[in-house]
């Protein structure tokens, strides 16, 4: 359910609520209805995730992945954003809620990282996770962190991040072309990541 979808559906159980005797009673149904989230680890969305796991997206521009993201966010997850995009050129930026921005780059910014500095990714992704509350992190421009670091000590790096995910019950989301790895590469990372699954749910 998106936010539109689900707006609606408050108002619309709000208006059949006023329309009762007992309307304190009714509201404080429709608020508890609503604060439920996450329907026991599982993110009510248009794909199958659970708390703790960790998935990539095939795809050549990070697109799906940031609409994921934000369905995530709804289930009152933290975010975290590490990509290799300037998070101040991103038009939808604003509205990724309650979210910490990284960018990927040599520059010498505020809230940016050297994509050659696996070590510092890792040490902000760890912080990121210990704070109160679960936390969903995407990870875009994966292409620059394989060139800079070489695929085995990304692939080290993806481990660690998926351990610590699983450790404190957030999600990771990825987006990388497959296409741009080689056989082995592609088989190694397909077997520490889950690939998200579009198949739509119930909620």
């Amino acid at each position: 359910m998106d936010c539109s979808r689900c707006n609606e559906a408050i108002i619309r159980d709000l208006k059949r609520a006023i329309r009762k005797d007992s309307l304190k009673v009714e509201i404080i149904k429709i608020i508890k209805k609503y604060e439920k989230g996450d329907n026991g680890g599982k993110v009510r969305s248009n794909y199958t995730l659970n708390s703790g796991e960790s998935y990539y997206i095939q795809e050549e521009k990070a697109r799906t992945v940031y609409t994921v993201f934000q369905q995530v966010l709804v289930r009152r997850y933290r975010g975290l954003c590490i990509t290799r995009t300037n998070p101040e050129n991103m038009a939808f930026s604003s509205a990724l809620k309650n979210t910490e921005f990284y960018w990927l780059t040599t520059m010498k910014k505020e809230n940016s990282v050297s994509p050659g500095d696996l070590h510092k990714l890792l040490a902000i992704i760890k912080d990121f996770l210990k704070k109160e509350g679960r936390g969903a992190i995407v990870i875009d421009g994966v292409n620059s962190l394989i060139v800079n670091n070489g695929f085995n000590s990304f692939l080290k790096f993806i481990q660690t991040a998926k351990d610590a995910v699983s450790e404190k019950h957030g999600i990771l989301l990825i987006s990388i072309n497959m296409k741009s790895l080689d056989d082995r590469e592609r088989a190694m990372l397909q077997n520490e990541l889950k690939e998200i699954s579009i198949k739509k749910i119930r909620v």
